[in-house]
């Protein structure tokens, strides 16, 4: 009996030994595998992916603080979004902008870079904006990271600045994405005080941009925010893109009520060419000395930077000025201040908005 009741016991404690075994070797595993998918998500947080404008995914830095900006659009977007500190190169035309170095004042330290991979790798940046597709393949080839950033309208430019704030991440997510809900809200203030406006009532408007037979076509960024701003786009059926050239006969034919001249140097001697060349003498524009200069701040307001959301507001108010009713000077004031952090002085103010040079 004795016997039986020992072996009872060996066969218990044997029993207990692989039992407890097992649960070792389960919690070991356990544990393991939790230490190995802790490792996994700190070695995931270090990268984070961004998907750009060509659809391409791109792996970043978390944390990315050196950028090479290669498109002057979207380098002065930064330095209006006051991420001038993350930039460490950028397309030389930046740097004759006299109004970017009001608002960020190092810009002059930032040297001037070209599309060359040997010669950005000793930046070491995290990230290069380009807007060529070969470009970005190059850098690639070279160990380095392109993203696309290119826009050609409201839309588009929504997408990229989503992007963009993607890329910059932290507060710069929040700024975009607020930059992105103002366009929306001004493009909607638009429509709703034309919405009711007869075409008869829309006046004719030729835009030109380094020249009085320089322009852009149907599809751009030009053609919206007139049309927007209650107006009719000269010359959507003379061509298509960011480069029309035209005659003064071409623009006779149109006869614009209102003539936009794309702000900057060399602005005032293309207004000067409208009011004194005899071939353009007939136009209703000149003859009723409607002619105005678009503003030009980090960037011309009719192009490609983040003032683009401020000319919705000026084309309206400067078509319709008697339906569209804003203050321009309090708006403009409020978009440095809210967007660059920049106290931009009364006289400024009125030099920017008369579309003059400001430094």
């Amino acid at each position: 009996m004795k016997k039986k009741l020992f072996s009872s016991m060996i066969i218990v404690l044997t029993l207990l030994l692989i039992i407890s075994g097992c649960g070792n070797t389960k919690n070991a595993e356990k544990q393991e595998n939790n230490q190995e998918a802790t490792g996994n998500q700190q070695k995931e947080e270090t990268t984070k992916s961004v998907v750009d404008v060509s659809g391409k995914e791109v792996e970043l830095p978390i944390e990315v603080n050196k950028v090479v900006n290669t498109w002057p659009s979207s380098a002065t977007m930064m330095i209006s979004l006051g991420a001038g500190d993350k930039l460490v190169g950028v397309h030389k035309y930046v740097k004759t902008l006299a109004f970017n170095e009001l608002i960020y004042p190092k810009l002059e330290e930032i040297p001037a870079v070209e599309s060359n991979p040997e010669e950005l790798l000793h930046l070491t940046p995290d990230v290069i904006v380009d807007i060529n597709e070969e470009n970005i393949a190059n850098y690639n080839k070279a160990g380095l990271k392109g993203v696309n950033l290119m826009f050609n309208d409201y839309e588009t430019m929504k997408k990229s600045l989503s992007i963009l704030g993607d890329v910059l991440g932290g507060e710069y997510k929040e700024k975009t994405t607020d930059l992105e809900a103002y366009i929306d809200s001004n493009l909607q203030k638009v429509h709703d005080a034309f919405e009711d406006l007869k075409d008869e009532e829309k006046p004719m408007v030729y835009y030109a941009v380094g020249s009085m037979y320089s322009t852009t076509g149907a599809g751009t960024i030009m053609e919206q925010w007139v049309q927007n701003g209650g107006g009719k786009f000269a010359t959507s059926d003379l061509g298509k893109g960011m480069q029309v050239e035209v005659t003064a006969e071409d623009i006779l034919k149109k006869n614009p009520d209102i003539i936009v001249v794309s702000g900057g140097i060399g602005s005032e001697e293309v207004v000067n060419g409208f009011k004194t060349s005899p071939e353009w003498s007939e136009i209703n524009a000149v003859k009723n000395n409607e002619i105005f200069v678009i503003p030009a701040g980090s960037f011309s307001w009719d192009r490609f930077g983040a003032e683009s959301a401020l000319q919705i507001l000026w084309a309206a108010n400067t078509f319709h000025p008697d339906l569209f009713h804003i203050d321009m000077k309090e708006e403009t004031r409020n978009f440095y201040k809210k967007y660059a952090n920049f106290d931009i002085t009364d006289q400024q103010l009125v030099q920017l908005l008369n579309g003059e040079v400001v430094h």
